[in-house]
C-alpha cells in the first residue's frame, strides 16, 4: 500500500489526466460538429444525421393518450400537416402540452411557434413539459413563421413543431409540400379547418370535471374530421386533467 503522500500525488495525476481527456473529448466533439455542419451545408441536411433519428422515424407520433391514439390509428402523422380545430377553453392547449411532454419523454426535439406570444409557460411546466428542452419561437409575420417551419423541418432533427396563432392559413398547401420529405410532425392549432391539412381533429370540452366544487379538468370530445387512412366522423371522449394530463 503506497504511503499517504504518494497516494495523494497519484490522485492528483489521475485527476489531471481525466481533465485533459475530458477537454480533448470536448474539443473533438466540437470539431466533429463543425465538420458535420459543413457536410450538411454542402450536400444537404439529409446526407448525414444521428442514428437515433432513424430509431424514431416511424410514420406516427403518439399523443400519449391511448384513447386518442386509437382514434388516430396510432398517433399524429409525421411528414404531414396535422390540425387541431378548437375554440378557446376547449382543453386543446392542455392536450397539446400533454403531447409535448410525451414526445420529450422519448427524447424528441420539440419547437413551439407562438405567433401571439401567448404561451403559458408555467402552466405548460405543470402539465409535464420540460421547459428547459422546449424551444419557443415568436415570429413577427406569418411569412417568417412558414419559413421557420421549413428550415426547422429540413434539419431532420426537430420531431414536433407546434404552430399556434397563424392568421393566414391559405398558404399552408406549399408548406405541406415542404415538410413531406422530412420526419417532422407539424401540428397547427386553429379555430377553423384548413383544406390543406391532411389530418384534422376537432376538439371540444363536453363536460367540466370537478373536485370539491373546483374545476380540475374536462371531458374532451375529439372528432376525426379528416384523415388519409382513417374513417372521418369517428369520435372519442376521454378525461383530461389540468396540469396532469390524461389518465
Amino acid at each position: 500500500m503506497p504511503p499517504p503522500q504518494r497516494k495523494q500525488i497519484d490522485n492528483m495525476v489521475d485527476s489531471k489526466a481525466t481533465s485533459q481527456a475530458a477537454a480533448q473529448a470536448a474539443a473533438s466533439r466540437a470539431a466533429l460538429n463543425d465538420i458535420l455542419l459543413d457536410i450538411q451545408r454542402k450536400h444537404g441536411h439529409r446526407t448525414i444525421h444521428l442514428a437515433n433519428a432513424l430509431a424514431t422515424d416511424g410514420a406516427l407520433l403518439p399523443s400519449g393518450v391511448a384513447t386518442l391514439d386509437d382514434l388516430l390509428g396510432g398517433g399524429f402523422l409525421r411528414r404531414k400537416l396535422n390540425m387541431l380545430v378548437s375554440q378557446p377553453t376547449s382543453g386543446a392547449m392542455s392536450l397539446v402540452f400533454n403531447l409535448i411532454a410525451n414526445a420529450q419523454k422519448r427524447d424528441e426535439v420539440v419547437v413551439f411557434i407562438d405567433m401571439q406570444a401567448a404561451l403559458d409557460a408555467p402552466y405548460a411546466g405543470q402539465c409535464g413539459v420540460d421547459l428547459k428542452r422546449l424551444f419557443i419561437v415568436t415570429p413577427e409575420t406569418d411569412t417568417q413563421a412558414l419559413e421557420l417551419v421549413r428550415d426547422l423541418a429540413a434539419t431532420n432533427i426537430v420531431s414536433l413543431i407546434i404552430l399556434d396563432g397563424l392568421a393566414d392559413i391559405r398558404s399552408l398547401r406549399r408548406l405541406r409540400q415542404s415538410i413531406a420529405a422530412f420526419r417532422t410532425t407539424l401540428l397547427l392549432i386553429s379555430q377553423r379547418p384548413a383544406e390543406a391539412a391532411q389530418l384534422q381533429l376537432g376538439v371540444s370540452c363536453a363536460n367540466w370535471l370537478y373536485q370539491h366544487q373546483h374545476i380540475i379538468g374536462c371531458q374532451i370530445q375529439a372528432r376525426l374530421l379528416r384523415h388519409p387512412n382513417q374513417a372521418s366522423g369517428s369520435e372519442v371522449t376521454f378525461p383530461l386533467y389540468f396540469a396532469s394530463g390524461s389518465d
